[in-house]
């Protein structure tokens, strides 16, 4: 790994608050359009995502006015200009470049920056007309097959913006991780207000999922997340609807048929709008292929799910056709696993894989115990070497056993679940003994969901580390985070 300076908190309050003024740069010499703006337009941050080892995806949207839908900008391209450092003074400039944010993209604006030194801590930032972007901090991965003594990476899910503060955000980025993923529910649909209030109605249009992704992004503790260091995204429900199948809306919805088709199309662009991914735009029907594989040198892949874009609606769980992610995607993974590769691989997708139906008694009909027979052959391909599961959407830390039959016989992997940011708040009694229960199974090593928060993992080649951290509340900002249970899987997959 590079031996460049751990990020501290206090940096990524500098970094945030960093401007070009007092320092030469190459944007100066860039040919950049004028853009005629009188106002800030980077009140949503900036991102980076999905690095690889000679490139990172740097992102940033142009919004004036993050409470409306078009962010009160031009109706018309802006151009913006980029450039990505060795230190955060940007003196050491490696790429640097500029493009058009387009009005049909909302203004988000996304580059591939390419050629960069590889297994290298960066800094970016972005330039429009006088105004210029806080200052983020990225990397690159290292090369495959690279030597690779450490990795620590922030295991994040579930945000909603109205069940309370996202102080957890602030306890990840005073943990210095590489990486963050972030394994679904970005954003909720849905209209409401509790702790926080959702801006306007329930999101069932591009300018509502626009309008919503702008409120997440103003807060400044996801804003400092997204700016600490590169994330790997993937989505679940709530980035549409919630309990959705591709062609089914939540039992209920109000939304149905050619207009839920419709929704969903502009659910999925504006998620792609919305993320650094290294990934196509979407097409006309909001389409494009989420799932995809990183690596970072000898140690980790990741590969990374979609379990929402190609899955079967309700049915009989022991059906042997039954399909959470589709059969090209499932192929594609089942040959990705035999490749070989790295010291450890992690499948980086929403949902629990844990058998917790105590028996078959009680089923998810969302998660994985609803496709018990695609279970089994992902599980059968993971066998072939140490696997981490990482999960999240039920709102409870989890860490479990996990075998080609469910429950019980030979360990294939561990499954890692994280608790959530925010979601269902400070939890009431009854919920938290509920999820609590899931540890008496023998196959569950750890459940609690009585206090929000979300798992840090610290990879090195003979073991990772589970930390979950905590906040003691999420009703109000500031409250303290401590670590409420701490794990090591060895390669053999026991858990100590």
């Amino acid at each position: 790994m590079s031996d460049a300076p751990a990020l501290t908190r206090r940096d990524v309050l500098v970094l945030l608050g960093a401007t070009a003024a007092a320092c030469a740069s190459p944007l100066a010499d860039l040919p950049l359009p004028p853009a005629a703006l009188t106002a800030d337009p980077f009140t949503l941050g900036v991102a980076s995502g999905d690095p690889v080892p000679e490139g990172v995806i740097l992102w940033t949207r142009l919004a004036v006015d993050p409470t409306v839908a078009d962010g009160a900008m031009p109706a018309e391209p802006v151009a913006v200009g980029w450039e990505i450092a060795r230190d955060a003074a940007f003196r050491r400039v490696v790429a640097a470049g500029w493009d058009w944010a387009q009005p049909q993209d909302g203004h988000a604006f996304e580059v591939d920056a390419t050629d960069l030194p590889t297994d290298t801590r960066l800094y970016y930032r972005f330039v429009v007309g006088d105004w210029t972007s806080p200052v983020g901090r990225t990397r690159t991965a290292p090369a495959p097959g690279a030597p690779v003594t450490s990795l620590r990476i922030v295991l994040a899910s579930c945000q909603d913006w109205r069940d309370g503060y996202w102080t957890a955000w602030e306890d990840a980025v005073a943990q210095e991780p590489d990486l963050v993923l972030f394994v679904g529910d970005y954003i909720y649909e849905n209209a409401g207000t509790d702790v926080r209030e959702h801006a306007g109605g329930e999101a069932v249009d591009l300018a509502g999922y626009r309008t919503r992704y702008a409120q997440y992004r103003s807060d400044p503790a996801l804003q400092a997340a997204h700016a600490a260091c590169p994330w790997v995204v993937t989505w679940d429900d709530h980035e549409v609807d919630n309990d959705y199948a591709p062609d089914t809306p939540e039992d209920g919805a109000s939304v149905t048929g050619a207009a839920f088709d419709a929704r969903r199309a502009d659910a999925w662009r504006a998620f792609r709008e919305a993320m650094p991914l290294r990934a196509p735009k979407a097409d006309a029907d909001g389409a494009f292929q989420l799932y995809r594989r990183l690596g970072w040198g000898d140690l980790l892949d990741l590969f990374v799910l979609d379990t929402r874009q190609y899955r079967d609606g309700p049915g009989d769980r022991d059906d042997t056709d039954r399909t959470m992610l589709g059969a090209t995607q499932r192929a594609w993974l089942v040959d990705q696993l035999g490749a070989g590769g790295t010291r450890w691989r992690a499948l980086v997708q929403s949902l629990v894989m844990a058998d917790l139906t105590f028996g078959g008694i009680a089923v998810n009909r969302q998660q994985w115990d609803a496709f018990t027979a695609e279970r089994r052959a992902v599980l059968d391909a993971a066998a072939s070497a140490p696997t981490l599961v990482v999960s999240g959407d039920r709102h409870a830390g989890l860490l479990a056993h996990l075998g080609p039959e469910g429950a019980g016989g030979d360990v294939v992997a561990v499954e890692v679940s994280s608790n959530s940011i925010s979601s269902d708040g400070d939890v009431d009694a009854g919920e938290a003994a509920f999820k609590a229960a899931w540890a008496n199974q023998e196959h569950v090593d750890y459940a609690q969901a009585a206090r929000r928060g979300y798992a840090l993992l610290d990879v090195t080649p003979d073991a990772i580390t589970v930390t979950f951290r905590v906040v003691e509340r999420v009703g109000e900002p500031g409250a303290p985070a401590s670590t409420d249970a701490s794990f090591t899987i060895a390669r053999d997959l026991t858990v100590t």
